[in-house]
């Protein structure tokens, strides 16, 4: 299974933020995961014993933790109240196809078939592999019919121990999966500590938006620049903060890591700012 990592740099479009932040909210559907069945579980199980391994894992509790996986990727998106999770009862039909073996372009280009009946804009699938214990989760656009990213996230470590959490990574990839495809912008509403440069900035995101205490965030102005004879919208990073503090479901406090001078001068002259989180 191969890795494919989106990052986005400092020039970057973002057309699932401008759906989001002018009220429309952007319809996902969660086509059920292709995930192996208890019964392959089972069937690893009676492997190891027939061949008296002598290793402390058990398949059952492990088919356990896997069933959850599409949960853990759904919430993301579902806690997020710039998307709309809508039926999936009519894609079905895709894991037959997925069981048939069939390649993986033809499965992405009906995938996109089916997602298109629905009226869906985005379609999220997930495929978890039993040899690397890995799980790789997609988004699909049905306006563009490709895929719109792709994240994986190896579980091994986690599924073969009592003691670590499966929930945790699973939901970081699918986190940063959400925002490479839906980059979000979030406002800077003012400065509220600083002098000769900007020290603390208040900004219109909170816990609603999954942010937490230490998270750092990109500060970007928006420019237009000339492209082909066209002018096109791209955020150019001025500088880089630290959630100090999350106030409620809309509101952070910012501290201002870099760029506290030429933000300040921004601010001074009316200039609205954003906030995106960091690519790694």
């Amino acid at each position: 299974m191969r890795y494919i990592y989106l990052c986005l740099s400092a020039l970057f479009l973002v057309p699932g933020t401008l759906c989001a932040q002018n009220g429309k909210k952007t319809t996902i559907s969660v086509i059920d995961f292709f995930l192996p069945s208890q019964a392959e579980f089972q069937k690893r199980q009676n492997e190891q014993n027939s061949k008296l391994i002598s290793m402390d894992i058990n398949y059952g509790e492990i088919y356990t933790r896997v069933a959850k996986l599409q949960s853990y990727v759904t919430e993301v998106f579902a806690n997020d109240e710039r998307f709309v999770i809508v039926d999936r009862s009519t894609l079905k039909l895709v894991q037959k196809e997925r069981e048939l073996q069939k390649s993986e372009e033809f499965i992405d280009g009906y995938v996109v078939q089916q997602g298109a009946s629905i009226g869906a804009e985005y379609l999220l699938v997930g495929d978890f592999e039993m040899g690397d214990m890995m799980l790789t989760i997609k988004l699909f656009s049905v306006a563009e019919q490709k895929i719109a990213g792709q994240q994986s996230v190896k579980l091994k470590k986690q599924l073969y121990s009592n003691f670590m959490s499966v929930k945790e990574p699973t939901q970081e990839a699918a986190m940063t999966l959400k925002e490479n495809v839906f980059a979000l912008l979030i406002p800077v509403v003012e400065m509220t500590e600083g002098k000769k440069e900007a020290k603390t900035l208040l900004i219109a995101g909170g816990a609603k938006h999954n942010l937490k205490e230490d998270v750092k965030l990109d500060i970007k102005i928006k420019e237009q620049r000339e492209l082909d004879g066209e002018m096109s919208t791209y955020y150019r990073t001025i500088g880089q903060g630290s959630i100090k503090k999350v106030e409620d479901r809309n509101f952070s406090l910012l501290e201002v890591d870099k760029g506290g001078k030429e933000i300040k001068e921004l601010l001074d002259k009316g200039t609205k700012l954003y906030c995106t989180f960091i690519k790694e």
